[in-house]
């Protein structure tokens, strides 16, 4: 059984924050538990019986009490037989039970962990910031020996405690102050006792006054105040009677205190916490009040929190994630031009789930800047979908590339025309788009929830980790990244068998070079084998979380659900893994802008860039032989055939020619509809991975033949003897 949401909820406004415990202590805790251990009258009294009402209340929580330890109990014990199971307390007491041993304490030692650590750790968190609003000179100090021992380029760690007294005896004096559970839990006396001259009788019910022993005036002067001066006296010792008495004490006292050591250490060393102010900009004094309950938390009040400092800023809060994704983003609108130009349907797609991404992470890194507010969440609706999409995307178009380089090296023969373009064209846009359209479709199946939001980072798609959701998830891209290298592999192969002629063999087939299609070889492998590790890492991480996939029902339960993660609350694991697989959308990004950002095609367009500008924006005057560059838009008239158009003449006969001042060799246009005779290409070309215009262009496509009747061309004049 889980509680109501209880986790600080974090609403910034300008770096102004508010911290809200609005949720009612569980009702098992503060309802019936009380009345049933203490009073046998009312435990045998019938439902209907004034003041017993909180039977007909218990048999509402006993399914939901039951559910708490049988349903993770079961799960787990299925994991553990299957071998699937992540480390766990759980899971180890299962791996030691004996075939004929008792399952009761592997049942509930974790249930009981769950049960009375989910909300205790929250309400001594809340008493930490409702006493550093009412006592903001305890909070200087642990600040200042903070800054003093620590320093401000790092986070507190567990190593550091003996070394910050004053931080220590503050965690001692919040879990005093205002005890987490104030009459601590009722025991039975097992054996006739005196105590002060009281005869207590064996049986009887006695609760430990926690409350008193902790507000002793002998022990803790003023001790209605916040004072971690309390235990900075050798003689006091550690508020032991706020975890209980006895045998019977919090067995998971130790590590209640690491966790409220560490998240106090942490928000000291990063945030300054005071009063929330008014509209006028008045402070607003904070109730000091408390729920009942076995469990008691602060009532809802609010208070500012900011970070004290850009260098605290960066400690939790990624400021260079808007910055890399942005400048990303606009990197990758440098090759679209001349892949658009060309009608590269794989290297557009490419930059379109890259531009989509980068933007993403750009936008959700500053909505979601340290907070985890539900806004925005049509956005998240679509864009967690868009960031599966993009998973399959980006192998579906390497593989695209890689597929028809292996074509045009090949020996095979292929017709490159119009209309086989077109073909390959629309295969190219079904595998980079219609496929990862089908995939974000299918996500659906495997959604546990609706998304998550998480502190930083913003919303990420939900899936519940089960073998469906491996093989849509995480194998289609691990098998599209292998069929990539494959098609690679075949590509550099032909290369090899055919180096020697290989450049006049591409030439004859397509506008590239031999560098140009080389260079597309070794990004679509390098992004392949970058796309093959960050997948498999996380695969493998995915299946730490593993869980059977059992009905419809099961997967998505509560599916209306977001679920909320603030940097403070989430493991590191996490959060490592989660900065891991963020970084891999600019890298990834860079890596593919790199291989065309800086080679000759590319000074070319933004020669062609700059001389546009200056003609067009600033309105000057550009020479023409600034001008002889191609300007944005524009095509020249004509462009020559491809090699072996001329039968025995080749291009090294026309470049030896204008090398000797040959007069230019004009073709006479063919009339309009006038049927063309006899032309028929021996090489047809395919330019679509030419990442740059050639200096000529046909004015009616790429694949149409030249509007010339290659029979009737007039001889060439004999070269000028001058």
């Amino acid at each position: 059984m889980s509680s109501p949401a209880m986790t600080p909820t974090w609403t910034p406004q300008r770096r102004r924050c508010s911290l809200s415990l609005s949720a009612p202590p569980p009702a098992a805790f503060s309802t019936f538990s009380p009345p049933v251990r203490i009073s046998i009258l009312l435990v045998n009294a019938p439902e209907w019986f004034p003041g017993a009402s909180f039977k007909k209340e218990a048999k509402k929580w006993i399914p939901y009490n039951i559910g708490m330890v049988e349903d993770p109990y079961r799960y787990t014990k299925q994991a553990v037989a299957e071998g699937t199971a992540p480390p766990s307390v759980a899971s180890l007491q299962i791996a030691q039970l004996e075939p004929s041993s008792d399952e009761y304490m592997a049942k509930y030692l974790p249930a009981n962990m769950y049960l009375a650590g989910a909300d205790t750790t929250v309400s001594a968190l809340g008493t930490f910031f409702l006493a550093m609003c009412l006592f903001p000179e305890a909070q200087r100090k642990a600040q200042a020996e903070i800054d003093a021992v620590i320093g401000t380029d790092r986070l507190p760690e567990f190593g550091d405690e003996k070394s910050l007294p004053y931080v220590d005896a503050l965690v001692k004096e919040v879990l005093r102050w205002r005890q987490v559970v104030p009459l601590a839990i009722p025991h039975k006396v097992v054996a006739d006792d005196v105590y002060e001259g009281y005869w207590i009788p064996a049986g009887s019910i006695v609760i430990g006054n926690s409350w008193a022993i902790l507000h002793d005036e002998a022990v803790f002067p003023e001790a209605d105040k916040f004072k971690p001066e309390h235990f900075l006296d050798p003689s006091v010792k550690y508020p032991e009677a706020a975890f209980g008495f006895g045998r019977r004490i919090c067995p998971g006292r130790f590590m209640a205190r690491a966790s409220v050591w560490i998240a106090i250490a942490s928000m000291l060393a990063t945030f300054d916490i005071s009063k929330a102010l008014d509209e006028n900009g008045n402070e607003i004094d904070p109730v000091d009040d408390y729920t009942s309950g076995i469990v008691s938390y602060p009532v809802p009040f609010k208070c500012r929190v900011k970070a004290r400092s850009a260098a605290a800023e960066s400690l939790v809060k990624a400021t260079e994630f808007p910055v890399v994704t942005l400048l990303s983003a606009l990197a990758l609108l440098f090759p679209l031009p001349w892949h658009f130009r060309a009608g590269n349907v794989a290297m557009m797609s490419m930059i379109f789930w890259l531009f989509c991404a980068n933007i993403i992470y750009a936008v959700d890194s500053v909505v979601w800047a340290g907070n985890v507010d539900i806004v925005a969440v049509v956005w998240c609706d679509i864009t967690t979908k868009v960031i599966i999409g993009a998973n399959v995307a980006l192998p579906a178009a390497c593989l695209a590339v890689c597929i028809h380089l292996e074509q045009l090296a090949s020996v095979r023969q292929a017709l490159m025309t119009k209309a086989s373009k077109q073909r390959r064209q629309l295969f190219e846009a079904g595998l980079c788009f219609g496929l990862p359209i089908f995939i974000m479709a299918m996500h659906y199946t495997v959604q546990g929830h609706r998304f998550d939001i998480i502190e930083d980072y913003g919303c990420r798609p939900s899936t519940y980790v089960s073998w469906p959701a491996i093989l849509l998830v995480w194998v289609i891209p691990l098998l599209l990244a292998v069929l990539t290298l494959g098609f690679a592999t075949a590509a550099f192969s032909h290369f090899m068998r055919r180096r020697i002629d290989f450049a006049r063999h591409l030439e004859n087939r397509s506008a590239l070079t031999t560098t140009r299609y080389m260079r597309l070889i070794i990004m679509s492998v390098v992004e392949m084998f970058l796309g093959l590790g960050i997948t498999s890492y996380a695969l493998w991480f995915a299946t730490l979380s593993y869980r059977p996939y059992t009905s419809w029902s099961d997967v998505h339960f509560n599916f209306s659900r977001i679920d909320l993660y603030s940097v403070l609350f989430t493991p590191q694991i996490f959060l490592t893994n989660l900065e891991v697989l963020w970084w891999t959308v600019p890298i990834t990004t860079w890596v593919f802008v790199l291989f065309f950002a800086f080679g000759h095609d590319a000074m070319v367009e933004y020669r062609a860039c700059i001389t546009w500008f200056r003609r067009r924006i600033l309105r000057q005057r550009v020479s023409e032989k600034a001008s002889a560059i191609s300007s944005i838009g524009s095509k020249p008239s004509v462009r020559p055939p491809p090699i072996g158009s001329f039968g025995a003449m080749s291009m090294s006969t026309l470049v030896e020619s204008e090398a000797k001042s040959t007069p230019t060799l004009v073709f006479p246009s063919s009339p309009a509809r006038t049927k063309r005779v006899g032309f028929e290409p021996s090489s047809p070309s395919d330019d679509s991975f030419s990442v740059t215009e050639s200096s000529y262009h046909h004015p009616m496509g790429l694949d149409s033949p030249p509007p010339f009747d290659v029979a009737h061309l007039p001889p060439l004049p004999p070269p000028s003897q001058n």
